[in-house]
């Protein structure tokens, strides 16, 4: 019985704890996502609103860093089945530098391919990380970039970046990086009405509450 009144204390605070990260970056977004520039957002001109609708963008999937599961019984590097529970990659504009100065070289050589690997011109730097779930194994995750016209999601900067693991890693792949300053954008998250957030705090204080008062009040008959 005293695991079940622990539990209901807990479970209540977590709930209630959701609902108030919920709040926080929801309290900040409209429930239509507005047009985001990315080209905007790494000039430094960031929107107030946390929903965004981003537009052309180039998702750099081979400079992605993710949480994983190792499979049951490996041992050593992941596998490409190992489960990915979440996976960031950078996005960048068409006005980044990468992507201009691949067009020049483009223009010189005729095609990509042509480009000596040596003149390849790196990717240092970058304003905005996508944060999804969409890739199920480690497999899953595209070896290369890729082109998107739109991406909807949500600032979720308020409530989580990236952890210490994850934001070293970046830093030792792209030591000019800022990590402290990089916009995280969750993919295919949509901000919480008033009233789910609200609920679940008051639903999880209520919870917390009942399972404390059944607590004192057992060990009062006691």
């Amino acid at each position: 019985m005293f695991r079940l009144k622990f539990a209901m204390v807990v479970l209540g605070g977590v709930l209630a704890w959701w609902g108030v990260q919920e709040y926080r970056v929801s309290n900040k977004a409209t429930d239509e996502p507005i047009a985001v520039d990315l080209a905007q957002i790494e000039a430094g001109t960031i929107p107030d609103n946390n929903h965004w609708k981003l537009g052309e963008h180039f998702a750099i999937y081979n400079a992605s860093v993710y949480e994983y599961e190792q499979d049951r019984g490996a041992t050593g590097e992941p596998g490409q089945t190992a489960r990915v529970n979440h996976c960031y990659y950078p996005v960048v504009s068409r006005e980044h530098p990468l992507i201009q100065g691949l067009a020049e070289l483009i223009a010189q050589y005729g095609d990509l391919e042509n480009v000596p690997e040596d003149q390849l011109p790196p990717l240092s730097d970058f304003a905005v990380v996508v944060k999804t779930k969409q890739f199920a194994t480690i497999g899953a995750i595209p070896a290369e970039w890729d082109m998107h016209d739109s991406l909807t999601g949500l600032v979720i900067n308020q409530i989580g970046t990236l952890d210490a693991e994850e934001a070293a890693m970046y830093r030792q792949n792209f030591p000019s990086l800022d990590t402290d300053k990089l916009i995280v954008l969750e993919a295919g998250r949509a901000p919480a009405s008033g009233l789910k957030s609200g609920g679940m705090i008051a639903g999880g204080l209520a919870v917390s509450l009942a399972g404390l008062v059944w607590f004192i009040a057992g060990r009062s008959r006691a």
